[in-house]
Parts: structure tokens; sequence; C-alpha cells
């Protein structure tokens, strides 16, 4: 679902018959390393990526703990890398700015991968764990987290390789971090909270590397001079944009065996073609009252979701989507290469203060897919993609929560607070005219004409 406006180039860049591969030769080029100016906890940064003619491809960030300089009395749980990141957003020459939250981006990359295998790989480069505590071995001199920025040019799915010619714009593309504090990303018992902790103020390092190419023959393939300034052309690069959404309401939760189901009203849609829905269900209290697990944020596990059950979707009381029990795990496994689960390290939570470090425990991630399309958003083929467009105020989720005796400590006997997140897989494009850039959502087919207003 191309926008029709665009010229489709039938070479490096995308088009009807070349969505996968390069028809034009093109040779990987140096990776460049762009030093984060300001990487201190809490802090935003602000980086363009190479330009000069580079074919733009992977772009990850890179952080570094020193060891030594870690509290004796917190920890860090396997994949920090991603709760280290509060948002990004980034804007294409002199384009409108897309912003991506860390949580959003972990559920995202894993999403895109092809294997169990790769997730394990995603979640272990994307933060080493650090059990803290005064009598803990250290191993190495310092902690590393690699985490994929997923940007338009840049994700973890093999099948969407075509790189990004920054010849055509007129401005580099800009990149603006945002770290979380350190309280946000340590995880400590509230014994150790009391005992005092000494956070880290500054990360040891703080990197971009971004992957460039350039054509082997040279300028002459670039369609620079089609899409320049007085040329009259225009170029879109399609990609799918992950919405960001979290309730604002945390909700009791009422397992399959309660009665009834949780209610949470999805808002905050686009106009413009959705081709799937990304929802994960955190745990943000141990019992009705909201209070934190651990440390001062009731939210501070980003990376540990659980599984939802009887998921129906509803658009103005009409269902549209419907999943009895966890059927839906194995509907999903049709079109998704792997499935909607993921194996992650995470910490058995105490009050004490952990003089020997926290105990770590095998834990199960989980989030639920709702595909509105025929097509999935992880591969770019020849075919017209469709999408409906949802309106805020009108769509309805509903969902059972796990059992109360499936949950870990603390307190596995009351009923806990859960807060829903979701990622909005929205159609979009980067378009490209007189140099200039907009960052565009294209437009939809029509489809299911029962319920009014969809598309």
């Amino acid at each position: 679902d191309l926008d029709v406006d665009s010229q489709l180039y039938d070479n490096v860049y995308q088009s009807q018959s070349n969505m996968l591969v390069s028809a034009t030769r093109i040779l990987n080029s140096q990776c460049s390393k762009i030093p984060l100016p300001n990487f201190g906890f809490g802090n935003q940064t602000t980086i363009n990526l190479p330009a000069n003619n580079n074919l733009l491809g992977h772009t990850t960030l890179n952080l570094m703990l020193d060891v030594a300089n870690l509290p004796a009395n917190a920890g860090l749980e396997e994949g920090w890398g991603y709760d280290a990141i509060e948002w990004i957003e980034y804007q294409y020459a002199d384009s409108e700015r897309l912003r991506i939250e860390g949580t959003q981006m972990f559920i995202k990359n894993i999403a895109d991968v092809e294997s169990g295998e790769k997730k394990k790989q995603v979640i272990a480069l994307g933060g080493e764990e650090w059990r803290g505590g005064a009598t803990q071995a250290a191993t190495t001199d310092r902690l590393e987290a690699y985490v994929s920025l997923y940007l338009p040019h840049s994700n973890l799915s093999s099948s969407r390789v075509i790189p990004f010619d920054s010849s055509i714009l007129n401005r580099p593309v800009q990149l603006t971090i945002s770290l979380r504090p350190a309280r946000d990303v340590f995880r400590y018992s509230s014994g150790a909270l009391t005992a005092g902790i000494v956070f880290p103020v500054l990360f040891d390092d703080a990197y971009v590397m971004c992957k460039s190419m350039v054509f082997v023959d040279g300028m002459s393939d670039s369609i620079k001079s089609a899409v320049a300034l007085g040329s009259g052309g225009k170029y879109t690069y399609a990609y799918s944009y992950p919405l960001a959404f979290s309730a604002s309401q945390d909700r009791v939760g009422i397992p399959r065996t309660g009665i009834g189901k949780v209610s949470v009203q999805l808002e905050r849609f686009f106009n413009g073609s959705l081709q799937s829905i990304d929802l994960f269900l955190e745990r943000v209290s141990a019992t009705t009252v909201l209070e934190p697990f651990v440390g001062s944020s009731p939210s501070t596990r980003k990376s540990r979701f659980y599984p939802m059950s009887n998921v129906e979707l509803k658009f103005s009381g009409q269902c549209i989507w419907k999943s009895d029990d966890k059927s839906d795990q194995l509907m999903n496994l049709s079109e998704y290469p792997t499935s909607t689960k993921y194996d992650i390290k995470t910490f058995d939570y105490t009050v004490a203060n952990p003089t020997d470090g926290y105990a770590t425990g095998t834990g199960e991630g989980y989030w639920t897919h709702i595909q509105l399309s025929q097509l999935n958003e992880r591969v770019f083929t020849n075919l017209t993609q469709t999408g409906v467009v949802l309106t805020n105020n009108q769509v309805l989720l509903e969902f059972n929560t796990p059992e109360i005796n499936q949950l870990t400590n603390p307190n596995p006997d009351d009923t806990c607070l859960w807060r829903v997140h979701a990622v909005y897989n929205m159609q979009a494009g980067v378009r490209v005219a007189e140099g200039s850039c907009n960052l565009v959502f294209n437009p939809p087919q029509r489809a299911l004409p029962s319920i009014a207003g969809a598309y």
C-alpha cells in the first residue's frame, strides 16, 4: 500500500517488483560510531546519523557500565538496556518527529525476530545481568548492553534489509535519545532502599553504531537527481511504525476462574492503516494496593510481561477479533515464524538487604498479537497490504489475567493490579520530494464494510 503519489524505483529502493533484495549492487562500508555527547542517567542527547551519500542500515545503541561503580545493594536484570531507554525520537531532514518508547521497542524487536534462539540473543545482548550484593564476584570489568534501535531503516527482521539513501535528503537523519534515571533502571528491595543506595550518575560509555553502505558503481545509481530540488519526483520508503499506548488506569485482575473480564478502552489511534496490535500486560503491584514490587517506581520491571486469556477486541460494540482461552498463541504460529512467548531471567525479590546478591530465576514473558490485515508487518511484499482505521473511544479490549497461583512472590495469595500496554503497528512511509521529507501514514484500503467508518 505504497503512497500513490510516489514514484517506484526498481534498484536499491523499494518498488513493486523489488521489496526484499536490491537489484543495484551495493557494498558494506565502514560502520559509523557516534558517541553520545551526554551519557548521564536521566539525560537527553541528540545526534545525526552519517550522511555524505551513505546508505543507512541497522542502527544500535550501546551502553557500558563500570562494575566498580555499581551499588552493592542493587542489581540489573537481563535486558536492562531496554529499561534504560525512556524513548527515542527520529527526524528525517525537515520532517515531523516520531517517538518510540523503550518498552514498546522491546516488544517490537522480539516480535520481529524469526526464531526462539534469536529472541534469546536479543534479550541477552540487551544487557548483562548484575545480581548486586557486596560478596558478588565480578567476572568482567564492565557490563554491556546492545539495543537495536527500531527505525524505518533499522529492525531485527532479516526480511526487511533495504537500506535508506541519505543522499536524497537535504539534511541528515537526526536522533534524540532520552535515558531513564538510574532509580528506574536498577532493581532493589525496600530494605536495600531504606539502607541507602548510591546510584551511578553516568554510563561508563554510550554510543550509537550505524551500519552504512555505498553504491558499487558510485552515485550515478542514486535517485537523488530524481527527487532533489526542482526534479518534481517523489519517493516513499515504506515501513511499519509502532505507535505506543499505555492505559491510564490500572485494573484489578480477573482470572479465568473469576467472574467476568477486565475491560480497557484502547485510545490514541492515528488516522491511517492499522495492520495489527501487540498487547502486553504488566503486573504493577503485589496486592490491590498500588505499591511497587521493589524500589520507588510501580513499573520498575519493563521486560517481563504476563499472558492474557479470553481476549476479545470490540469496535463500536462489534467483535472484530477473539481468542477463547489461549488459542491465539497457536493461531499466531500460522502468521509468525515464532511464538509470542520468550524466556527471560528475573530476580526473586525480597525485602531484605541482599548481602549476597539477588537470587535469579527463569521467567517467561508473553504478548498478545492481534492481526487485523492479511499480511503481518514483518515482511514487505509486492502484494497490496490492507488495514483498518480504528477510532478513539470506540475500541474496547476485554481479557482475563493469570490465575493468582501462577504468579510468583511477593504475596501470591492476593489479587494484583495490572497495566495494559499496546503497540499499534501502522503502515507508514518516509516520503521525500524536492529534498524535503514527511513521515506519512499510508492511505488504507477499504475493508470490513459492515463496520461503519472502517477502512
